[in-house]
């Protein structure tokens, strides 16, 4: 019995021994794992890294492409219409507009994207700018009527940029934003406070942003006459016969037609304040101004069912804002 036990205790003794050789084992090899992990984690981050700057780099070089196409296209088109079109796929263009908000896309990169947005904006536009600034043309050129087109989808936002945005938690941005953001802040820069590079970048092209602004609310009702008359043809008088003092009814404007006519001028009406605020001449193109003034809107007093009455609210709002733009011009004589 006593060789029994002494056999045992030497086998536990063994036992022992072998079991924290492998609980010695296990946990080297735990540590190998680990550390193979991390390696293959660090190795993985790299690779994410690395794959994002090269989209990066694609993402730029496919932007310089676009607006280079999309500024060629936008000067060729003939046309309001299509000139506008062109505009917001100019703006579409923009890398800010891309931004994803993952990877190497951080919140801290986002003033870097629009101070290149900016640069690459004025620059793109600055041929097209006469050294007088022309606001008030008889007959506007090819130019003329590019930039103008630029100036009214400044405020353009690709959905992606709102959809990412958003869900980061930040507010989508256009190039109308960064400049009125940026002239806002011109009084904090002469006191040397530290602004954000595309403020800079704006300042640097005052007199520009000025001009396309004051571009932007005029060519708002040309848009609304360009709908309603043969106004896109020709800016100058040639076709005033056509439709000088003629009357158009509000109750032949559809729903859809009032809101989306009613937003453009609301537009032109949020630059014209602006640039009342900034203390800035508002500029107008009188031809524009004039057939917008000499265009009757003929409003239809017959009571509407219950069904319709929003349908007389948007006459009613469409029509306030036709008469706050008259009256901007009127005051300015």
């Amino acid at each position: 019995m006593r060789k029994f036990f002494l056999a045992l205790g030497v086998l536990l003794t063994v036992t022992a021994c072998s079991l924290k050789d492998t609980a010695e084992n296990v946990e080297h090899s735990t540590k190998n794992i680990e550390e193979n992990s991390k390696h293959l984690s660090e190795q993985s981050d790299q690779i994410a890294a690395r794959t994002e700057e090269l989209l990066r780099g694609m993402r730029q070089l496919q932007m310089l492409t676009l607006l280079k196409d999309s500024r060629r296209e936008l000067i060729a088109s003939e046309g309001a219409t299509l000139k506008l079109q062109k505009a917001m796929v100019f703006y579409a263009a923009f890398e800010f507009q891309k931004w994803t908000g993952k990877y190497t896309d951080t919140p801290q990169d986002l003033d870097e994207l629009y101070a290149l947005a900016v640069d690459l904006f004025f620059s793109s536009v600055d041929d097209l700018i006469p050294d007088s600034l022309p606001v008030d043309v008889m007959s506007p050129d090819n130019n003329w009527k590019s930039l103008a087109s630029l100036a009214a989808t400044m405020d353009f936002v690709d959905y992606k940029q709102k959809e990412n945005m958003e869900a980061a938690g930040l507010q989508p941005v256009s190039i109308y934003a960064l400049i009125t953001e940026a002239l806002k802040q011109e009084a904090q820069v002469n006191r040397g406070a530290s602004v954000p590079r595309y403020v800079m970048k704006v300042l640097e092209w005052k007199k520009e942003a000025l001009y396309l602004l004051q571009l932007r609310h005029n060519y708002f009702p040309a848009m609304v006459l360009a709908r309603l008359t043969p106004f896109e043809e020709s800016f100058s008088f040639q076709l005033k016969q056509t439709f000088w003092g003629s009357s158009v009814s509000v109750a032949d404007i559809n729903y859809a037609q009032l809101k989306e006519w009613g937003r453009w001028l609301e537009n032109g009406i949020e630059t014209q304040n602006f640039l009342k605020d900034l203390k800035e001449p508002l500029a107008f193109n009188k031809n524009i101004q004039r057939a917008f003034a000499h265009l009757k809107f003929v409003s239809d007093a017959a009571p509407l069912g219950k069904e319709l009455i929003f349908i007389r609210k948007a006459q009613n709002d469409f029509l306030a804002k036709v008469t706050t733009y008259r009256q901007a011009y009127q005051n300015s004589k």
